[in-house]
């Protein structure tokens, strides 16, 4: 099985319109979205749109991540911070709540984790579900290939940190890591992927991930290009404060020519 991996869109419309492009050319059999839909971007009724048309005709998984269920709680009339957000978090989310014209919990078929073909997939981690801690550290990684183990698994792929990594472990040692591309081709190891992030990538380039099941398990991160322009101008021109503005703009470099 050929299955395509996205995280963290975070209502970059453009961004997931090119991602779509070049999932459509590979001729997937299915596609896992690891969650984080909106928040930060502001083409926020596009998104949604464009992710749901897109699952009309293709097998599409949901994974919801910590900004889905801070909609979920919010358009519930539920406390949504699990922490103290930053003013430009909060406002974002305030932005994107009044803007948005579904209610997004029922407008996709959620799920908290997904496995399939001896893969485990979830948005933060394999903790309970509601602890968003970040697997960013190389004993991070250990702990979490140790969890894929005990559960019997070969492999676990995770969004959440916008930094798209791949790890084989074996017995509690990493045997390399930040992998573009990986073979499985010993039983007593495990993978620890990343995704990265389609919408707001940090240190890496937009991306998502690819994984064909067939035989030995196979990754590849797949990086592609986009009108980052576009989105730029799509905060700059929107009707947040200044500092939310210049905040969520310094996440991205804008481009002498669009792609």
């Amino acid at each position: 099985m050929k299955i395509a991996v996205l995280s963290d869109i975070h209502a970059n419309y453009d961004a997931l319109h090119s991602a779509i492009r070049e999932i459509s050319k590979l001729n997937v059999d299915k596609t896992i979205f690891l969650g984080d839909l909106l928040t930060y971007g502001c083409k926020i009724n596009q998104t949604v749109t464009l992710l749901k048309s897109f699952s009309f005709d293709n097998d599409v998984i949901f994974v919801s991540g910590n900004h889905d269920e801070i909609y979920f709680n919010k358009q519930n009339g539920l406390p949504f911070e699990y922490k103290p957000f930053p003013d430009f978090i909060l406002e974002s989310v305030e932005a994107t709540s009044q803007k948005l014209s579904c209610d997004l919990k029922s407008e996709f078929k959620w799920v908290k984790r997904y496995a399939i073909d001896g893969v485990i997939f979830s948005h933060a981690n394999l903790k309970t579900y509601g602890d968003w801690s970040y697997i960013n550290s190389d004993e991070d990684v250990l702990k979490a290939a140790c969890q894929v183990s005990d559960l019997g698994y070969r492999g676990a792929v995770f969004g959440h940190t916008h930094r798209s990594k791949i790890f084989e472990v074996s017995k509690r040692k990493i045997i390399s890591g930040s992998y573009s591309q990986l073979r499985m081709l010993d039983d007593n190891t495990v993978f620890i992927a990343n995704s990265g992030s389609v919408g707001q990538p940090r240190g890496t380039e937009a991306s998502f991930l690819l994984i064909n099941t067939d035989e030995n398990i196979e990754l590849e991160l797949i990086n592609f290009k986009y009108n980052v322009n576009s989105h730029i101008d799509s905060i700059t021109n929107s009707d947040l404060s200044s500092s939310t503005k210049k905040k969520l703009v310094s996440f991205y470099h804008r481009k002498p020519h669009d792609n």
